[in-house]
């Protein structure tokens, strides 16, 4: 799998105060929440299923990807370590991790968990 850097619109996946704190999951949360009632009140899977896709959608709309960290890579090159550097500490521990792109079947039933 190709290794990335993760920019401001991705959603990431994982747990963590880092995690919660980066910006594209806190905007992902605003858009599972905003949409939690009416996921709730409709009694057709395939509505449900929609609604799901839709968040995804709009996630990648707004130019987010969706990652997971590659727990079997090494650590990263220096240059890319160096660029962090100028970050603020937390976007610096995101950068200094590798980041995978996560299989679309994953990230739709993540999203339905959320919207539980």
């Amino acid at each position: 799998m190709t290794s990335m850097l993760p920019r401001e619109n991705d959603v990431l996946f994982g747990r963590g105060t880092i995690i919660n704190n980066h910006f594209g999951n806190q905007r992902y949360r605003m858009l599972v929440d905003a949409k939690k009632k009416a996921f709730a009140a409709e009694p057709i899977r395939k509505k449900k299923r929609a609604m799901a896709i839709a968040i995804i959608a709009e996630v990648q709309n707004l130019g987010g990807r969706f990652l997971e960290e590659n727990t079997t890579a090494t650590s990263r090159p220096k240059e890319a370590q160096s660029c962090g550097k100028a970050a603020s500490a937390l976007h610096s521990k995101i950068l200094e991790k590798e980041w995978t792109p996560v299989e679309y079947d994953k990230i739709l039933t993540k999203v339905r968990v959320l919207l539980l």
